[in-house]
């Protein structure tokens, strides 16, 4: 009895690791086959983008991470997937990388606004405080952008 209850806990222990992984189950990939492109091209970014936090300040190496974060982006096809997570990492790799491209990084945000799930507070918020970063070049538009940004995070 103890051994089936050790199988069953496991097993429990192993779906509730899947659900915090956010991977696709074979199910949601037959209904879905993009699923796990998704999933795939968003743990690749995230990877690299997450090399900016641990460059320990080196400002070439972090622009190096952001760089290969958008290469990344490229070869996975993170544009034409549309997945608003995928658009919110590229955004964030473009402004960060500070390669004056903030229209394209806010036309970005536009469409990961327009295709977030109504349980996603936390991506809008994310997407808002982007937002007030990517109209950093006119202050009204920067201040009105982070207004929204602080409404969304309070």
């Amino acid at each position: 009895m103890k051994q089936f209850a050790a199988a069953v806990l496991l097993g429990l222990a192993g779906l509730v690791a899947r659900e915090l992984r956010a991977e696709p189950t074979i199910w949601e990939q037959a209904r879905e086959p993009r699923a796990l492109r998704v999933e795939r091209a968003l743990t690749r970014m995230e990877r690299v983008l997450d090399g900016v936090s641990q460059a320990d300040g080196d400002p070439d190496m972090m622009q190096d991470f952001r760089l290969g974060t958008l290469a990344v982006a490229e070869m996975t096809g993170a544009r034409e997937l549309a997945d608003p997570r995928l658009l919110v990492l590229l955004a964030q790799a473009l402004l960060g990388a500070e390669l004056e491209r903030e229209v394209e990084a806010d036309g970005l945000l536009d469409r990961a606004l327009s295709g977030i799930a109504p349980g996603d507070g936390w991506l809008e918020a994310e997407i808002r405080v982007l937002r007030a970063s990517a109209a950093r070049r006119d202050p009204t538009l920067a201040l009105e952008a982070a207004t929204q940004a602080l409404d969304w995070a309070w």
